[in-house]
This record gives structure tokens, C-alpha cells and sequence, in this order.
């Protein structure tokens, strides 16, 4: 009885080894299909909307970013759109980015949560929204290392002149890469406005 055990239990040890191996490259697999089926609703609804209704989302956008860059996060109460309402699409996304380099197509999602980290790009609200503009610096983050999405996993790759384009409203910007640095939580001096530049900085976790 002991003999016919011991191959049971080898047979089903390898079986859990090959689903520990195989469940990273399938989960993240099924995450690149619902964000390009994301993507795609996003870009259907996009065509539904009059030029004038983005245009107008367009300006709360900016009137948003004037106030981040002069150094003031708005709050309920003041003449500004509230920040989840502007540029409010399918499935709440503002947007999407591409990184052709290390084959990325994300959407991009309002703020931070563990939710939206899950699934794709989140945009720090208290960072200028990702429309261009002198004087704006937009911060978008995501994951290295999920086990169930790459996401940002290999965005170290990425080296000094590469591009990346983002996708917001009607508008697709180009980003050209000329900085790539480490630093700690607290540093905040490379993530803040430049004036006269338009910068948009892509966040994640290092090491692996």
C-alpha cells in the first residue's frame, strides 16, 4: 500500500508544481484581455461623444492641474470639478498608456486603490492630470511582480530615449524617456512641477 502512495503523492506534487508555474503567465494573460476589452469600450464610447463635451472635459482637466501646479490640491467646495468626475469614461478610465518597448497596454484609472492597482495604471491625484501642458507633471503608477499581471513589472527595462504615448480624451501625447532613477518614498523633488516642461512620470516598485 506504502509503494502505491509514494507515486500518488509524486504525481500530484508535480501536478501543484506545473499550476504554481503556469498560474502567473495565465492570470496575467487573462488580465491583457479584459484590459484590452477595457480599451476597446473606452475608445467605442469615445466616438459617442460630441468634440465639444471632451473639450470641455479637456478644460476642468486643466483648471484641475492649474491648482496641483501651484502647489494646492482642491477640495469639495471650491470652483473645480470634483477630481473622479473629469474625464470619466467606460469603466471609469481616463485613458490608457502604451509602452511599446516592453509590449504594455494599460488603462488608466482615477487614483491609487488596491482595486485599480490590480487591474491596471493608477494616476496620484495629487499629481496634474495626463493632458500635456507647460508647467504640468503627471505621476502614473503600477505594479511590479503581481502574480496575477505583469503591469509595470518590466518597465526597468525601458532605456533612456524610448517613448511611450498616452491616450486621454482625443488626444494622444508622446512621452520621450530622460530620466530613470531610484528613490525613496520621501524624495518627492523629482515628482514635482517643472516650469516650462510637460513631464509625466511612471512609478513602481524596486527591486522585484
Amino acid at each position: 500500500m506504502r509503494n502505491k502512495i509514494v507515486p500518488i503523492l509524486t504525481v500530484v506534487l508535480c501536478l501543484a508544481g506545473v499550476g504554481l508555474i503556469i498560474y502567473p503567465a495565465v492570470s496575467d494573460f487573462i488580465n491583457r484581455i479584459h484590459s484590452s476589452r477595457a480599451i476597446q469600450e473606452f475608445a467605442i464610447q469615445l466616438e459617442d461623444i460630441p468634440d465639444t463635451e471632451l473639450a470641455a472635459q479637456l478644460e476642468y482637466a486643466k483648471q484641475y492641474n492649474d491648482m496641483i501646479a501651484k502647489g494646492k490640491l482642491p477640495e469639495n467646495g471650491e470652483d473645480v470639478k470634483d477630481y473622479y468626475d473629469i474625464l470619466d469614461y467606460a469603466n471609469n478610465m481616463m485613458g490608457y498608456i502604451e509602452i511599446d518597448e516592453i509590449n504594455v497596454k494599460l488603462p488608466i484609472y482615477h487614483g491609487v486603490s488596491s482595486d485599480v492597482l490590480s487591474k491596471g495604471v493608477g494616476h496620484i491625484p495629487s499629481s496634474t492630470f495626463p493632458i500635456g501642458g507647460e508647467g504640468y507633471h503627471a505621476i502614473l503608477t503600477a505594479h511590479t511582480g503581481l502574480p496575477s499581471a505583469e503591469l509595470f513589472t518590466d518597465l526597468v527595462e525601458l532605456k533612456m530615449g524610448d517613448c511611450f504615448k498616452i491616450f486621454i480624451a482625443n488626444q494622444e501625447l508622446i512621452y520621450k524617456v530622460d530620466k530613470i532613477k531610484t528613490v525613496m518614498p520621501s524624495e518627492i523633488d523629482e515628482i514635482t512641477p517643472v516650469p516650462g516642461e510637460d513631464y509625466c512620470t511612471l512609478v513602481t516598485c524596486t527591486p522585484y
